[in-house]
């Protein structure tokens, strides 16, 4: 029984991206600059671990205009750059200018890493597939005048069931 609720837990759980603003991760400068690694805030609650050769990728806001109905555009478009984190906060800090900082220039969030969180739908779909898989297994185990759908659905709640596990890792 105890197999059945990790297994229906572990289903349930499912990754999501985490994103931290540029300033959160240029506040970690000097520790990211020493130890190579620093715990960043992240915006959906909490923090994860962010090394200095994680690489990430922003965009840099340009100045661009568009005129005549976009025929004639005119200016810097926003560009999007992939570096790494050591490079992100290489000119951050409260000793350096802030005109070095990539991480200052950069207005959207970036996205950091990942987060495990339990997904309602994929736990209910673990547990109808649980459901289904001891039914089945009972009635094959039980039951004189067992047919082949009472393999097939057996088969059908344990695919259900272990399907979630296999987008948790």
């Amino acid at each position: 029984m105890r197999q059945i609720v990790v297994a229906l837990a572990l289903a349930g759980c499912s990754h999501i991206a985490v994103f931290a603003q540029p300033q959160a991760i240029a506040n970690h400068a000097a520790e990211l600059r020493d130890t190579g690694h620093a715990q960043v805030e992240v915006e959906q609650g909490g923090t994860v671990a962010v090394s200095v050769d994680d690489a990430v990728s922003i965009t840099i806001p340009g100045n661009e205009r568009s005129h005549l109905w976009g025929l004639i555009k005119t200016g810097t478009p926003d560009q999007v750059e992939t570096l790494s984190v050591g490079n992100l906060v290489a000119g951050c800090g409260p000793d350096r200018p802030d005109g070095d900082c990539i991480a200052a220039r950069a207005h959207d969030p970036i996205r950091v890493g990942t987060q495990r969180r339990l997904d309602p739908e994929l736990f209910g779909v673990g547990l109808f597939g649980a459901l289904v898989a001891v039914v089945g297994t009972t009635c094959l185990a039980i039951c004189n005048n067992r047919s082949d759908w009472a393999y097939v659905g057996t088969a059908v709640g344990y695919v259900v069931m272990f399907v979630p596990l296999t987008t948790t890792f």
